[in-house]
């Protein structure tokens, strides 16, 4: 749960970015290169016991990585992060960067999981156990038109109460599937993921995956999403174009949450291919995204047969 965040300074000849996030600790890079040149720990922490000298890449306290269920363990600072979301900034004239910082510990002990997973059956229902409602479902994707993100990138999500149900209900460019009401309270701690088997006639194109949480009024709030970027299926150090019409498989991080889905509430993901401006739009031409001005809309398909089961992987608390 890092909420990094990077200031650009010039010194003495020197392009450097710094960044830090809730451990604490600032890290010197050379912007162009990206290369490590140095750290500082802000606040008292104990999380990492060592750093690499060439990398700067940390390492955990053994007791932490080795912890077990059950087994407290103290960690400083605490989940409310040494350097959090206030800004920092830096004061050229006196050549000083400013940053907010706070000192907290808590004492944290694992649980068991059970991660479960939930199927689109592909009549807008989601379940943990496939139907065998349609094989697949198709929308269009068009740049010029990009499905919204509901509030402005630049603002703090926690302070915003986010209603997707209105673009859920009109937007034709995003798939949606939701739960039956909940019977009993379901726990969510931990990493989630998602799966898609979709295909598309763009030579490039993203598949984002959202969770969201309805309400017995029927206002869905979002609790986490993720993306993926078709060129970079096979990884980050390699791009691969998309063929027209061929079946991918794409594993989408939903980074963490911890949230009960109370009883009446329903859960719903929701897979489109923008979710702007929080992500820069893919314009399916599998050119440069950010300066090129031509595009084209990409007809999408999702598919969730037996043989391509699309689902998300949740990590349910067991109560």
């Amino acid at each position: 749960d890092e909420a990094f965040e990077r200031v650009l300074v010039d010194d003495q000849g020197q392009n450097l970015v710094f960044s830090a996030g809730k451990p604490g600790i600032l890290w010197k890079l050379d912007r162009k290169t990206g290369k490590y040149l140095g750290h500082k720990e802000m606040v008292f922490q104990n999380v990492y016991d060592s750093f690499d000298p060439a990398t700067g890449e940390p390492h955990y306290r053994n007791d932490i990585v080795e912890q077990r269920i059950g087994e407290p363990v103290t960690g400083c600072p605490s989940t409310e992060g040494g350097k959090n979301w206030p800004a920092m900034s830096y004061y050229r004239p006196g050549n000083r960067l400013i940053v907010p910082l706070s000192q907290t510990c808590l004492e944290f002990a694992a649980q068991a999981i059970d991660k479960t997973e939930g199927a689109s059956a592909g009549d807008g229902v989601l379940d943990t156990i496939p139907t065998g409602g349609f094989a697949a479902d198709t929308f269009s994707y068009d740049p010029a038109n990009p499905t919204p993100f509901l509030i402005d990138s630049r603002e703090l999500e926690t302070s915003l109460n986010e209603d997707f149900t209105e673009l859920n209900a009109s937007r034709h460019d995003a798939l949606v599937f939701t739960s039956r009401p909940l019977t009993k309270p379901i726990e969510v701690t931990g990493q989630m993921s998602a799966a898609l088997w979709a295909s598309s006639d763009a030579r490039d194109t993203d598949w984002i995956v959202m969770l969201l949480d309805v309400f017995p009024d029927g206002h869905a709030e979002r609790v986490q999403d993720g993306i993926a970027r078709a060129r970079f299926r096979h990884g980050f150090d390699r791009e691969a174009m998309l063929v027209s019409g061929n079946l991918e498989r794409y594993d989408i991080d939903l980074w963490f949450t911890s949230r009960v889905f109370e009883p009446g509430h329903r859960i719903r993901v929701s897979v489109s291919s923008a979710l702007f401006p929080k992500y820069d739009r893919n314009l399916n031409t599998g050119g440069n995204n950010e300066r090129d001005s031509t595009f084209v809309i990409a007809h999408q398909r999702l598919v969730h047969d037996p043989a391509h089961p699309s689902h998300v992987v949740l990590p349910i608390v067991p109560r």
